[in-house]
């Protein structure tokens, strides 16, 4: 009897995290942190946790240099926003999808509501925007901080939108008032947050009262 031996070898692939060099500009004065980037392939996973920002890139491009943020804290003339306001600029940054989170400013209130800024109407050098949107990512209201995910970035705060007299359990025909408080002096869009509602169908609007 003949006894052999049969061995196979295996290759260990594993990839490793890098130092990646991280530079935050807040309210004024520049902070630099570290965050880290791992191999993902040809694209790459970012992650930076920081004790003003967390950040987690997914499928990311390769950052040339380092990432730089900016960010600032909210003013009274901010109103609704209740976080620190974040900017990133993403010329030279493709990503799958990002997580971030954020300080909130010690208001109390639960965030309920993602504001973003286009590149159109935010001033980069005074971290001003003309015109808040809502945006369709849902905040996760974490008690001092505010986490959610994107797949776009731009100006990007968490807000708390006050809508006096919540409506629900409607029958047809009901009519009702929904009361709610808006700041600013740009045009004011109302549209159903469900997709399935269509204005003129389902949805008859009377008027501002």
């Amino acid at each position: 009897m003949v006894l052999g031996f049969l061995a196979f070898g295996f290759l260990l692939l594993k990839s490793s995290w890098h130092t990646l060099p991280v530079r935050i500009e807040m309210d004024g004065g520049v902070s630099k942190a570290s965050g880290s980037v791992r191999s993902n392939g040809d694209l790459y996973d970012i992650s930076l946790k920081d004790k003003n920002l967390g950040l987690d890139l997914s499928r990311s491009s390769k950052p040339k240099t380092g990432l730089s943020l900016k960010m600032r804290s909210p003013s009274p003339e901010d109103k609704g926003i209740i976080t620190d306001i974040l900017y990133v600029d993403h010329d030279d940054l493709s990503f799958s999808s990002a997580e971030v989170t954020l300080n909130k400013n010690g208001s109390g209130k639960k965030a309920n509501a993602i504001l973003y800024c286009s590149d159109q109407n935010f001033d980069k050098l005074k971290m001003k925007c003309r015109d808040w949107e809502i945006s369709s990512a849902i905040p996760k209201d974490l008690g001092n901080k505010v986490s959610f995910a994107t797949t776009h970035f731009s100006a990007l705060a968490g807000a708390y939108l006050e809508i006096v007299n919540l409506q629900s359990n409607l029958t047809v025909g009901d009519r009702f008032i929904a009361k709610f408080r808006t700041y600013g002096q740009n045009d004011l869009i109302i549209e159903p947050a469900d997709e399935r509602v269509v204005f003129g169908r389902d949805l008859e609007f009377e008027g501002l009262y």
